[in-house]
């Protein structure tokens, strides 16, 4: 395990803390990333009929 912090109690809480965000990627990321692709290609449809015509 690689070391962080000199405290010991920090260096826990900094893996713990990386663990749960690892997780809560693995997760909720592709729900994520579908949803802003979503939003991104809602907001640049408009500009791309734009410049077709």
């Amino acid at each position: 395990m690689k070391k962080y912090y000199e405290n010991a109690k920090d260096n826990a809480a900094f893996d713990r803390c990386i663990d749960v965000m690892a997780k809560l990627m693995q997760r909720y990321g592709p729900q994520v990333l579908e949803q802003q692709e979503t939003k991104t290609c809602k907001e640049e449809t408009p500009q791309h009929f734009e410049k077709a015509a």
